[in-house]
């Protein structure tokens, strides 16, 4: 995200005195499936049990070049499957519009920023600690 968004975000919350959550996603870029087809070589230590071998990747690991890609799209997904659009400024920030007003959300790589009202925002936290684990 921007910093002049974040600034943005956090000066809407004030102004509008919002309620404001962080939640950080836990493994963040293993919750990706892999687009193509990806084989790994055994890792160091482990040669000998599975000689000749070879491991299919089925989900990103961290060390992918694919990783955050596909961390992004899935979140990306996620938030647009539950009525979320990306702002037209930063692509990082979501924005849903509810009977009650609008509820964002700031993504930072694995870290987010939900504003709103405070149903709004828990009913966020609720969806994100079902799809991924997160801590709040």
């Amino acid at each position: 995200s921007k910093h002049a968004t974040l600034r943005m975000l956090l000066a809407h919350v004030a102004a509008n005195d919002l309620e404001l959550k962080q939640v950080d996603i836990t493994c963040a870029f293993l919750n990706g499936e892999l687009d193509k087809e990806l084989w790994a070589a055994i890792p160091p230590g482990l040669e000998s049990t599975y000689p000749g071998k070879v491991l299919y990747l089925r989900k990103a690991l961290y060390g992918l070049k694919q990783a955050p890609k596909v961390w992004w799209e899935n979140l990306c997904a996620t938030l647009e499957e539950h009525g979320f659009h990306h702002s037209l400024s930063d692509p990082c920030l979501f924005i849903k519009d509810c009977g009650n007003g609008k509820v964002f959300v700031l993504v930072y790589v694995d870290d987010m920023l939900i504003a709103g009202n405070s149903a709004d925002v828990k009913a966020v936290i609720d969806l994100i600690l079902a799809k991924y684990e997160a801590r709040d």
